[in-house]
């Protein structure tokens, strides 16, 4: 198979993609597309005859964002059988991080820029908050509280990062 490199118009997102992205990881699939480019390169867009994605969803949405005007694809001739069996495999993440190997070789500042998750549990960044935690007050809590609603609803979840840890995650509103 040879990349080959479309319009980015001519590449249709699939309307039956089963992942998802939060606001913040698709931001920084953004910038990592703008600060390394050639990973695109190194890991196209795979897409149907129909030019339809298989894999790489998200990818395309991120380039699009980032002003792409081509992007790099692979195309494949598969039954449908095989394509709908790709789109589940390829975004199975069937192995683990080896979090001593991480510890030693990256630091958390790093890793967390690259977008990687550190667990607290698994893993002790040494990160530097840009605030002390013990000076949020009730008013910072209430106004973090006001933020959640949205217009004339109120957000299910909305993204956060611990100033402690640097690990990002979701609260539910309730």
């Amino acid at each position: 198979m040879k990349v080959i490199h479309l319009k980015i118009e001519e590449v249709k997102p699939n309307d039956h993609n089963p992942r998802n992205i939060s606001e913040a990881k698709f931001n920084q699939l953004v910038k990592s597309l703008q600060d390394f480019p050639e990973m695109a390169k190194a890991r196209p867009i795979i897409i149907n005859q129909d030019n339809v994605v298989l894999g790489g969803n998200m990818r395309l949405k991120a380039m699009e964002k980032a002003g792409w005007i081509t992007v790099p694809t692979l195309k494949v001739d598969w039954s449908e059988e095989k394509q709908r069996e790709f789109v589940i495999k390829d975004n199975n993440n069937f192995g683990e991080w080896d979090w001593e190997i991480l510890k030693s070789e990256f630091g958390s500042e790093e890793l967390i820029e690259f977008g990687l998750d550190l667990p607290a549990e698994n893993f002790n960044p040494n990160l530097s908050p840009s605030f002390n935690t013990d000076d949020v007050t009730a008013e910072d809590m209430e106004k973090a509280q006001g933020n959640m609603s949205m217009g004339n609803g109120i957000a299910q979840t909305l993204d956060m990062i611990c100033p402690e840890c640097g690990n990002e995650f979701q609260v539910k509103n309730s």
